[in-house]
Parts: structure tokens; sequence; C-alpha cells
């Protein structure tokens, strides 16, 4: 996905527990992850189908981004994930 330097976007997935509950789910939007991100924020999975939207302005370097997790084992479901300027 590119990204255009100083648009504003807003990031919508749903997320439940999988195998794992209560994990604490974040999403990343920046350059490649070297310490530059424009968006670092988190959910907490719960057993139910939960809608989480976060919004962030891309950067000149905004390239990347990525899901990660504090779990050990198991796994959590996302769905309906969608980055749209806003």
């Amino acid at each position: 996905m590119a990204f255009v330097n100083g648009v504003y976007y807003k990031a919508v997935f749903d997320l439940k527990d999988g195998t794992a509950a209560s994990v604490t789910v974040s999403l990343l939007a920046g350059d490649t992850f070297r310490g530059a991100e424009v968006l670092d924020e988190s959910a907490a999975s719960t057993s139910s189908w939960v809608t989480h939207t976060f919004y962030f302005t891309a950067s000149a370097t905004t390239d990347s981004v990525c899901f990660s997790s504090d779990f050990l084992s198991g796994n959590y479901e996302l769905k309906n994930f969608s980055i749209v300027p806003d």
C-alpha cells in the first residue's frame, strides 16, 4: 500500500478472541518499523467481535503497516481490515 505524505487515514478492523483470550493487539504504521511509527495503537480481544478504528497522518517515510500482539501461544481473529483516506 502506498501512503501519501500529510494525508489523514482511518484504519478499521474487527477483533475477537481465538484460542487465546484477552490478547493485546497493536496496529502500527510507519517507516518499516524503525522507530518512526505514525500510528502505534492497541486494542484487547474479547469473546465477541468488536470494531476498532484508529486514525493517523502519513509522513513522507510512511511505507508499512503491521499487527503485533502480546500472546505466547494460540491465536486471535481479525476481519474486515481496511485503511482509507479520511
